[in-house]
């Protein structure tokens, strides 16, 4: 394959072993980044579909490429016309079927808004061009249209002014296509723009709230399927980590709770929560997932209602304490009052939890709880309160407990039982922290901390027993990622970057190279059981020559089917390297099943690195 682009031969080779997507893309991008790439070579190789059963493949390997960023779309749209109009109909028909999953939110506007409208003015200008058009050429704007009408019903709001109605009608008239057809797209997004028009314009004005009356069983409908959506849309951001301080306000513009008395709106934002965690159970979301519904709506729902503007509580003309109970009580199924979410040993009542946090915090009283709990305020006293609050108050003492049990603790004279680390990280989540979010942010400011500083020391054994401890303990890790803006990338963007960065080399003279190995294993699968833990997926992560991403994808995730067992090598040097390892392997497999050896001995086990093992 001697003068044959590198860019072909990654294609033709990832056709030929069919290779995932996701592998094929993260090599492309390698590719790209290190060897830059003409219009007309990724036109040729990549982008221009064969006329054989592979070009359903290679499509998806454009698709893929086209999503991966902004800049790799901009590229895929403005090549898209200089395509033979048979690509051009395969990709506009795959992109009308998937494109509201092909690409994430900020993509999914720019292609909206920007790449399909100039898409279309690029075709329409060869449509004029080509006057008569060619049946490929008509059969291009046809399927463009098409497209145009699915974006126009879904996300015609984000079209907005972008669509040039004189242009679509110009160019249907020109191939033939049915004006009518193209007059009905512009009305569904004329339609969608006034009625944006109309909410911005509400937003601005509010007006006086109206009730709602389920005039007949479509109303009911709709209001279970406002309820859902509402729900839906907290959980996507509860299972992908991206919830944070902006959540409320998000959401009520999201969904318009301007418009509704306060007392309404709040009622309506407090039940969904509940709705949403009734939902995550009865889908059997992951245990993360239910568990940061959980966290959510006790530790931290209960301080932002207190500071939640949208909601105008000012102007509340009822009690805030009874609007909240009279909210929570509506919920009375098994899996709100009889939950374990959280590695709770026995049952309780999540309304419970919720209204304790917010006695905490002054929302309600002790006497509006016992109207509503009249059996557990019996245990309760205004004292006793008081004394909670003081305790919750005292934050610094994460500090002093975390530190006494770990950070200074020396891992050369006290035993990794004898710190009692794992009982720490297990008993945290019991404590006060529960209903106090000031604790739980300062835990998750002290695991950063010591990640950072582990790593800046290379002390493998400290670092090592953090990680440990959190696996064991993964409420508590489930607290520290909650807290953390990137999730569980607090502690796995840092530990990647030292796997990858450290060579972990075995030196000669080193007797404790077994540690050092030990240490490497525990760090590697901590990394990957975070990931299964809390939901990361690494097929997805998108790293040039990561070592830890390329090792998880290829063995952990099984997608080593790019792999091979010959090398043939570029030159002299990659093919002595190679054969001394082939020569040092043969000499491990060997050793491991000589029933005479009790082992590998330790000359040969330093022989390899550990990071170049699987190479």
């Amino acid at each position: 394959m001697a003068g044959v682009a590198p860019i072909a031969k990654l294609v033709r080779t990832s056709l030929a072993r069919n290779t995932p997507k996701r592998i094929f893309l993260a090599l492309l991008l390698s590719l790209l980044q290190n060897d830059p790439v003409s219009d007309n070579e990724l036109v040729e190789t990549l982008l221009e579909l064969p006329r054989t059963h592979a070009h359903s493949v290679q499509l998806e390997y454009a698709l893929e490429f086209a999503a991966s960023a902004l800049d790799n779309a901009r590229t895929f749209f403005r090549l898209l016309p200089r395509l033979l109009p048979a690509s051009q109909c395969r990709y506009l028909t795959s992109i009308k079927n998937t494109y509201d999953t092909l690409f994430k939110e900020h993509l999914l506007c720019e292609f909206v808004a920007v790449f399909l409208p100039k898409l279309t003015a690029d075709v329409e200008a060869r449509v004029a061009a080509a006057l008569p058009p060619s049946a490929d050429v008509k059969s291009v704007w046809s399927r463009l249209m098409f497209l145009y009408r699915v974006v126009a019903q879904q996300h015609g709001h984000l079209v907005g002014d972008g669509a040039d109605g004189a242009g679509l009608v110009r160019g249907s008239r020109h191939a033939g296509f049915s004006v009518t057809y193209v007059k009905k797209t512009l009305l569904l997004i004329a339609a969608h723009n006034e009625d944006r028009e109309q909410k911005n314009g509400l937003a601005k004005a509010p007006a006086a709230a109206e009730p709602t009356y389920a005039l007949n069983c479509n109303a009911k409908k709709y209001a279970v399927y406002l309820r859902v959506k509402k729900a839906a849309w907290l959980a996507a951001r509860f299972r992908t980590w991206a919830f944070h301080e902006q959540l409320l306000e998000q959401f009520a513009a999201y969904f318009q709770l301007h418009v509704q008395s306060p007392a309404a709106a709040l009622r309506e934002f407090v039940g969904v929560f509940f709705t949403g965690f009734v939902l995550a159970a009865a889908l059997a979301e992951r245990p993360y997932v239910l568990f940061n519904w959980k966290n959510y709506l006790v530790s931290w729902l209960p301080g932002a209602l207190r500071t939640f503007r949208p909601l105008a509580l000012a102007g509340l003309t009822e009690d805030l304490g009874d609007v909240l109970i009279a909210a929570v009580m509506l919920h009375t199924v098994p899996e709100i009052t009889a939950t374990t979410v959280g590695g709770a040993r026995t049952p309780y009542d999540l309304r419970k939890k919720f209204l304790r946090s917010c006695i905490y915090l002054q929302i309600v009283t002790l006497e509006q709880f016992a109207r509503a709990f009249p059996d557990d305020a019996r245990a309760m006293s205004q004292a006793h309160i008081t004394h909670e609050m003081e305790q919750l108050s005292q934050v610094d003492k994460i500090t002093h407990e975390f530190n006494a049990t770990l950070a200074h603790v020396n891992p050369q004279f006290t035993l990794f039982e004898e710190s009692k680390l794992i009982d720490y990280f297990v008993s945290f989540p019991a404590s006060s922290c529960e209903y106090l979010a000031a604790q739980q942010t300062r835990l998750a400011a002290l695991v950063e901390n010591f990640v950072g500083s582990a790593i800046r020391e290379r002390n493998n054994e400290r670092l090592a027993r953090l990680l440990l401890a959190l696996l064991n303990a993964l409420s508590t890790a489930n607290l520290v990622f909650f807290c953390a803006k990137r999730g569980p990338w607090l502690v796995l963007d840092p530990v990647i970057q030292y796997l990858d960065q450290e060579p972990f080399n075995a030196d000669a003279a080193d007797c404790g190279f077994q540690d050092m190995y030990a240490s490497f294993g525990m760090i590697m699968c901590s990394v990957i059981s975070i990931a299964c833990f809390f939901g990361v997926n690494f097929t997805d992560v998108t790293v040039s020559l990561s070592y830890s991403v390329d090792y998880i994808n290829r063995f952990f995730y099984c997608l080593a089917d790019m792999l091979t067992g010959a090398f043939a090598g570029s030159d002299d040097d990659d093919r002595t390297i190679v054969a001394n390892y082939d020569y040092l392997v043969a000499d491990w497999v060997a050793a491991l099943f000589d029933v005479n050896n009790d082992g590998l001995s330790d000359e040969l086990l330093k022989s390899v690195n550990i990071k170049q093992i699987y190479k």
